[in-house]
C-alpha cells in the first residue's frame, strides 16, 4: 500500500502522509488491509505454464498519469 500511496501523491504533486493508525485501533477489514502479507505468482506460473505479458500494478498506475 505504501507504494501505491508514493506513485498516487507524486503524480498528484501532494504530500505524502505517514501517520497511520494503531492497526489496533482499527475494524477486521483495515486491519487485514493494513498487515504485510507478501504474495507471489510463483505457483500459479508454475501450475498453469503462464507468463504475464502486462506492466504490474505501479507501472500501470503511473501510466494512467501521463
Amino acid at each position: 500500500m505504501k507504494d501505491i500511496e508514493a506513485v498516487i501523491a507524486k503524480e498528484l504533486n501532494i504530500p505524502l502522509k505517514n501517520d497511520y493508525a494503531d492497526p489496533k485501533d482499527l475494524d477486521f477489514a483495515n486491519q487485514l488491509f493494513a498487515m504485510d502479507i507478501p504474495a507471489s505468482s510463483k505457483l500459479t506460473r508454475e501450475e498453469l505454464n503462464w507468463t504475464p505479458t502486462h506492466p504490474g500494478l505501479l507501472e500501470d498506475m503511473q501510466r494512467y498519469f501521463k
